[in-house]
């Protein structure tokens, strides 16, 4: 999402100004798109580690 904004955004800054100029370098998205990656899962198993820790009995105890 963020590199479609960047390039929604260079598109805008080009047309309202020529001296302005804003090079995407394939390498440096693929970079992001990884890293992007990375922290997703990194964030999607923080959650399940405190999840595997709570007894499944302890839920239905009042």
């Amino acid at each position: 999402m963020a590199a479609a904004l960047t390039i929604a955004l260079g598109s805008l800054l080009g047309r309202m100004s020529s001296s302005v100029t804003m090079a995407l370098e394939p390498l440096a998205l693929l970079r992001v798109a990884a890293i992007s990656v990375v922290v997703g899962a990194v964030a999607s198993v923080a959650p399940l580690v405190k999840v595997s820790r709570v007894d499944p009995a302890s839920v239905f105890r009042r």
